[in-house]
């Protein structure tokens, strides 16, 4: 064991969530010795709290070598597996672990094949979990996942009702009534993650006016600061203002982000960085998504990227980009989108056929924008209320495709024009 005024010490440093010296001092005592179980139990915890979590298995690994009749031990080693994206190896802890652990078991399994993008498979285990908050939560997650945002709030509204104010839960479901268009719903939610984050983590700096010297502590990528969902929040709050042409305050959201060193900063918050910060350097902006493009995250970075090109007029260089990457772009862009850019982007070679395929496109588009108005007068004789408003949120969406496809028809029927002149 640890000696009193080692134990004092060590807690008050857990307390003012100082990990690394806590893992400093826990070190140095396993070095001395090597079979200590606080010791590795502190050094467990705190490289998890770090997000450090491969270090975390390595530590509730040997832990449970050495007292395999303490099975929660093994079950600490399979979720810091699971959290560092080691699936393949906490699947074969989960099929280790005891029937004392089920429910943890199915909420591990779950939490693996949600992350893989299995969401049915996720499914099938979460129904299994006893009747709690978390159940409702994971339900709502993967319902949101296959789309289903309308079924994902009923859902997630049971989990905060049951849970409380816990930031995830409120999160998601601001994502929900973001990705429904429902920005002010969507921004009173993340309001509250962001009043709740000050209050309880001072420490995450957020909101704050760094001053000319730039006297500011730099925070680290903690379990503190996911589970305040305080950075997804911030971003999430700057594309709602973005949606609703409030361009300076999202750049202000995203000013309010706790500060943190370039490399600690999460894919998302670069992207919508590179976004709102192209008319002051185009240049940059472009490499930050391109950056993020390679290490595809977060999906939207290829779209954004080829689109910033193509206002630029750099073609050849988006031309070159969409054939590097064309079969991510397959499997990550709406068909519409995909041959979008296939169309638009042959300028570069053949302005010709370039045009004739976007006429081709648009044609496709405005035909679906027909049927879709079909399908609302035939609700609205029918007085179906609810698939009216499907029909018309169908019509908007596909209508928000046509305009960008029908202008840049235009543009390219105006060049080639030119050019036979």
């Amino acid at each position: 064991m640890l000696g009193g005024s080692y134990t004092k010490v060590v807690y008050t440093l857990i307390q003012e969530k100082n990990f690394q010296e806590v893992i400093r001092i826990a070190g140095r005592f396993l070095a001395e010795n090597p079979r200590s179980r606080a010791a590795l139990s502190l050094l467990g915890f705190c490289h998890y709290q770090l997000q450090d979590f491969q270090s975390s298995a390595e530590c509730y690994k040997e832990l449970h070598l050495l007292f395999p009749e303490l099975p929660y031990y093994q079950l600490y080693q399979g979720q810091a597996l699971a959290e560092g994206g080691f699936y393949d190896k906490a699947l074969e802890i989960c099929a280790k672990l005891s029937d004392k652990n089920e429910e943890d078991k199915l909420q591990l399994l779950a939490f693996i094949e949600y992350n893989r993008g299995n969401f049915r498979k996720c499914n099938s285990y979460v129904v299994k979990i006893k009747e709690n908050w978390k159940k409702y939560y994971n339900l709502g997650c993967c319902h949101i996942q296959e789309g289903n945002f309308t079924e994902a709030l009923t859902l997630l509204n049971i989990a905060l009702n049951k849970a409380g104010g816990i930031p995830q839960i409120m999160y998601s479901i601001a994502l929900c009534h973001y990705k429904l268009k429902d920005y002010t719903t969507a921004l009173k939610y993340l309001g509250s993650i962001v009043e709740l984050a000050i209050k309880i983590h001072p420490e995450f700096c957020v909101g704050l006016v760094v001053d000319s010297a730039g006297a500011v502590t730099n925070i680290e990528n903690t379990l503190a600061l996911h589970k305040s969902a305080i950075i997804e929040s911030l971003n999430l709050k700057a594309a709602c203002h973005y949606q609703m042409k409030s361009l300076n305050e999202s750049k202000e959201a995203l000013l309010d982000l706790p500060p943190r060193e370039e490399h600690d900063l999460d894919s998302v918050t670069l992207h919508n960085q590179a976004i709102l910060d192209v008319e002051f350097d185009a240049m940059e902006s472009c490499n930050k998504l391109q950056f993020l493009t390679a290490s595809g995250e977060p999906p939207e970075s290829l779209s954004n990227l080829l689109l910033m090109l193509s206002k630029y007029e750099n073609f050849d260089m988006a031309h070159t980009t969409f054939m590097q990457y064309q079969e991510q772009a397959q499997n990550i862009l709406p068909k519409y989108l995909f041959d979008f850019f296939a169309a638009f982007l042959m300028q570069s070679s053949n302005k010709e056929q370039a045009y004739s395929k976007m006429s081709s496109l648009s044609g496709r588009v405005a035909e679906n924008l027909r049927k879709i108005a079909g399908r609302v007068q035939d609700a609205r004789r029918q007085k179906d209320e609810s698939n009216v408003r499907k029909a018309i949120a169908d019509y908007e969406n596909s209508l928000e495709q046509f305009i960008p496809i029908l202008m840049a028809q235009c543009r390219l029927l105006w060049i080639t024009k030119i050019m036979r002149a």
